[in-house]
């Protein structure tokens, strides 16, 4: 691809991201807040996406339920907004940008979705600062998309886990959504690689009641870590309607 921007390179999800695309032998360019960058800067901004190929935005405010919304759009919407009005006037090709299932609203209050499993066409009704910003990300990428003709790709994973942490999972988890780093990393990979629509958004799960079709369709991705190692279940049974808000969440 050659030169990448990863905003929140020094995240759960950025770091990883970073180290692949390097391994690789692509030039990547690092911006995270531990290193002094902000994304609210937009003349930060601005120099770090000048001269580059491609962004992964993955920089943002985590979710967090007493957050202020002022504080949350100020980084994650505001700071998306900048990555966008950077990468058009650099003439970047690409954008790839992290959204997350908390747009579809219903890990807000535990109300049930539409219908399951889940896909990338449900409604989306974020309540919450965190879901709300993110909802906003996905519809400025993809009206940047529209006006400069060059492709977004919205990234929406569940819960992301490492080695450590599914090792640690109870065998309750074996049915709730997750996904491993490493799968959310050849996703990264996938969405700078192959030709893509001009907009995607895709869920990225292992498990639990989601449909990850587009993910698979456009990308060619299929999650590699399972459930150590046993097959797992992509939508939800007879045996297990009743007890989806719980299988839904994080």
């Amino acid at each position: 691809m050659g030169t990448v921007l990863v905003t929140g390179s020094s995240g759960k999800i950025g770091s990883p991201v970073v180290a692949a695309l390097r391994r690789r032998g692509d030039d990547v360019r690092s911006f995270d807040l531990v290193d002094g960058d902000d994304l609210r800067d937009p003349v930060a901004v601005a120099a770090a996406v000048d001269g580059c190929d491609a962004v992964v935005h993955a920089g943002v405010l985590p979710q967090k339920r007493d957050a202020e919304g002022a504080t949350m759009a100020a980084t994650n919407i505001d700071g998306t907004r900048h990555v966008l009005d950077a990468a058009e006037r650099a003439g970047v090709a690409r954008v790839v940008f992290f959204s997350s299932n908390w747009v579809f609203g219903f890990l807000d209050d535990g109300r049930d979705p539409d219908y399951l499993p889940v896909d990338d066409e449900h409604p989306r009704r974020a309540g919450l600062p965190y879901g709300m910003s993110k909802v906003a990300g996905e519809d400025l990428c993809a009206a940047w998309s529209e006006r400069t003709g060059r492709p977004t790709v919205v990234l929406r994973p569940v819960r992301v886990v490492d080695d450590r942490e599914m090792a640690a999972l109870p065998p309750a988890w074996a049915q709730r959504p997750w996904v491993h780093i490493d799968d959310v990393v050849a996703a990264v990979r996938a969405a700078l690689d192959r030709d893509v629509p001009l907009h995607t958004r895709a869920l990225l799960s292992a498990s639990g009641p989601y449909d990850t079709s587009v993910a698979q369709q456009v990308l060619g991705w299929t999650p590699v870590h399972r459930w150590r190692n046993r097959p797992v279940r992509r939508g939800l049974g007879r045996a297990y309607r009743g007890v989806r808000r719980r299988l839904l969440r994080r």
